[in-house]
């Protein structure tokens, strides 16, 4: 059954936004009768049975789930890549994987100072889709990292992964405390700097390994990703 985003959903009807019914009506063709599945992007899933196919698809809820509460406990900062396919490849990835929000970050090797931030959200919720999760991933509009640090005062643990031999490093998982809220940063292809680790390090992020090579952006991102989600799914 296809699923869509619903841009309203409550106990009896759903209603598409203008892309998600432009692709039910016009790409998939369609008609009332049929049905769907509806998700709002926030833990809220339904089945339901198009009503009309106007400019807004409409739909009539015909089993509403009860809401499921957000599974995923780690949200990522990562510098933008200069090349924006693997920033998209990455946000592709991280979103299948899992993951509760994402940070763009602006550092002072950073080599892309703006995002397509339209064109970002585009991606996380069709990965969402494909994926089968109903909750999209927080995106942020770029942000530095002390304004970073102000907004992420709720996350239990910080780590930051970077290969400045001249600050101590532990491996990700004895960082790693299951159950626990936690933000990892991931730096430019040029590293963070020597003041932007001492600054993380000032703000209680703990320096990490993520493998014994030097990765790139997007590879260290899906990296860390995917260790934690093992670790806390192994850990009892």
């Amino acid at each position: 059954m296809m699923r869509f985003l619903a841009k309203e959903l409550t106990d009896t009807i759903a209603i598409l936004g203008e892309e998600e019914s432009i692709h039910a009506s016009k790409v998939l063709r369609l008609k009332p009768g049929d049905r769907i599945e509806v998700f709002d992007g926030r833990g809220r899933l339904a089945q339901a049975e198009i009503h009309t196919c106007g400019k807004l698809v409409t739909a009539r809820i015909i089993q509403l789930y009860p809401r499921m509460g957000n599974p995923h406990l780690f949200s990522i900062a990562i510098a933008p890549t200069k090349h924006m396919d693997r920033l998209e490849f990455f946000l592709e990835k991280a979103t299948e994987i899992g993951v509760k929000n994402i940070y763009i970050i602006q550092t002072e090797r950073t080599e892309r100072a703006k995002v397509n931030s339209e064109r970002l959200q585009k991606i996380l919720l069709a990965a969402t889709k494909q994926s089968g999760q109903l909750y999209i991933p927080e995106l942020s509009q770029p942000i530095n990292l002390k304004d970073l640090f102000k907004s992420t005062m709720g996350e239990e643990i910080r780590l930051i992964a970077h290969c400045n031999e001249v600050f101590p490093k532990e491996d990700i998982h004895m960082c790693f405390e299951k159950g626990k809220k936690m933000l990892i940063l991931i730096g430019p292809e040029g590293d963070f700097t020597e003041k932007e680790i001492t600054l993380s390090l000032e703000n209680g992020c703990k320096s990490v390994n993520l493998a014994s090579s030097r990765l790139r952006v997007e590879t260290a991102g899906i990296t860390a990703l995917v260790q934690l989600n093992l670790l806390n799914n192994m850990l009892k």
